[in-house]
């Protein structure tokens, strides 16, 4: 169909024609805007495609994932997929997370995190070393921004303790289900070296 037709590359939340002979692919980042954004376009309003194929950049958060099973017409969805694509790289030794910074500035700010901002650069944070097949060993700064939130324990934990935790949940819940790093290899295969995932803050400045 791609030598015969044809592709189109159009934002989600422009206005767009109707293709009826074309499946449609979304790439999007699993914010509620984007969510809504898919509800409206597979239902009888949206736009018109043969089959609609959705893969989010990283983990949909559970509620948005209800929206979208329970206010959707799913009868046109033919893949929903998270990919471990959170980040955007820079050069070949580094990278962001696609956000102008927004998010770390948010979570290393003197006041303790919002769960919600804390969750979305763990997420993020996660999807390297996951595209890399690798479990990297988690290094975090024992004091840090936000220090006076307790872990429920009566302990003081900082930031970079909390981002820490929330990054290492992620993995776990990888290592339950199929991870990357526990695939088996082939023969003209060699397994990616491990690595060191360090968080900390910039009161080490």
């Amino acid at each position: 169909q791609l030598r015969e037709a044809g592709t189109y590359v159009e934002l989600i939340d422009h206005s767009r024609q109707a293709l009826p002979g074309f499946a449609s692919l979304y790439f999007v980042e699993p914010s509620k805007a984007n969510v809504e954004q898919l509800k409206l376009d597979l239902s009888a309003e949206g736009p018109s495609h043969g089959g609609v194929h959705v893969f989010f950049s990283h983990q949909l958060r559970a509620d948005l994932l209800q929206q979208l099973a329970f206010s959707a017409d799913l009868g046109r969805l033919r893949t929903l997929c998270e990919l471990n694509l959170g980040f955007l790289p820079h050069d070949d030794r580094c990278f962001h997370l696609g956000d102008g910074g927004d998010a770390l500035a948010a979570i290393l700010e003197e006041r303790p995190p919002e769960m919600d901002a804390l969750a979305e650069v763990a997420d993020r944070l996660a999807t390297l070393p996951m595209s890399l097949g690798v479990r990297p060993r988690l290094l975090f700064a024992a004091r840090s921004v936000g220090s006076n939130a307790s872990n429920g324990n009566g302990v003081s934990v900082g930031v970079c303790e909390r981002l820490a935790a929330e990054v290492s949940a992620r993995f776990e819940k990888v290592d339950v289900c199929d991870a990357p790093w526990r695939r088996p290899l082939r023969e003209d295969e060699r397994r990616p070296e491990s690595c060191t995932l360090l968080i900390v803050d910039r009161t080490i400045d």
